[in-house]
């Protein structure tokens, strides 16, 4: 569905249609585009706890969470750079526009750096357009106030690609930053035409990120080359480390290749 060429109405990311990303070199140029999901509901706060420290020492980028849990994760995280994201609304985003807000100058208050917002799903089918834009208006306009971001959570599976374009030109038109793509699958494929098809169409003007129950590596990788700036998940932790790994196979290898260019064995080069 999303494989073919994006429609040539809108552009493309570059005047030559190559992809212009810089290149992930870093541990932290990914893991700073992690954000680790606490937001299952059954999670207790001893596991919200661990997963916090957890963050912090796998220099992740953020952590999404209930905004019930912001009182106590503001004060584990505090110091550390790891941001506080709240989610509200997900699944469906049905709450009224007034329940909204009152929750997003609630977890502006408790120190939410971000909102996650679901969007009404239900309107979006029904073509209730202007519902959605003055309702993410809002929504934007609150975050602003609060100097803080806000994200708006697009279900993907549950939507057509034609409610995917509207998502997109009611992001921009609203002011939204980030345009989070929600999968339940991890069909790599598809989840990387999607995030070609919204960065075509958005133009650099709102960020994307993708949220999935998690990701391998190879398609962290495979996503942040089709456009994707965050990886939501509650894998996090594993995925960094799984970079760590890789950066680490990549440090040997160039060791390997120096020494074999230069005619020099292992044995003679000396120990630091």
């Amino acid at each position: 569905m999303f494989d073919e060429q994006p429609d040539s109405g809108e552009g493309s990311p570059s005047a030559s249609g190559e992809n212009t990303r810089p290149p992930l070199i870093a541990f932290e140029d990914l893991a700073s585009r992690l954000a680790l999901s606490l937001a299952n509901s059954a999670l207790t706060e001893e596991a919200v706890y661990d997963g916090c420290r957890a963050a912090i020492a796998s220099r992740l980028g953020a952590v999404l969470l209930r905004p019930s849990d912001l009182d106590l994760a503001k004060n584990w995280l505090s110091g550390s750079g790891v941001k506080l994201c709240a989610m509200t609304g997900y699944p469906g985003g049905a709450s009224t526009t007034a329940a909204r807000l009152y929750e997003a100058r609630d977890v502006f208050r408790r120190g939410a750096a971000e909102l996650a917002l679901t969007m009404n799903l239900g309107k979006l089918v029904s073509r209730k357009f202007l519902y959605l834009e003055s309702e993410l208006l809002q929504m934007a306009e609150h975050t602003r106030q609060a100097g803080a971001r806000l994200r708006a959570v697009f279900e993907v599976d549950d939507v057509q690609r034609d409610h995917i374009l509207i998502g997109i030109r009611l992001a921009k038109r609203t002011g939204v930053d980030v345009m989070e793509l929600a999968f339940r699958s991890g069909d790599v494929a598809r989840m990387a035409g999607v995030v070609r098809y919204v960065a075509h169409h958005a133009k650099g003007r709102i960020g994307i990120a993708a949220q999935a129950p998690e990701f391998t590596l190879d398609a962290a990788l495979d996503l942040y080359e089709a456009g994707t700036d965050t990886l939501v998940t509650p894998a996090a932790v594993p995925l960094a480390e799984a970079w760590r790994a890789e950066l680490e196979r990549r440090e040997k290898e160039e060791e390997l290749r120096l020494r074999n260019s230069s005619g020099t064995s292992p044995e003679e080069i000396p120990s630091e």
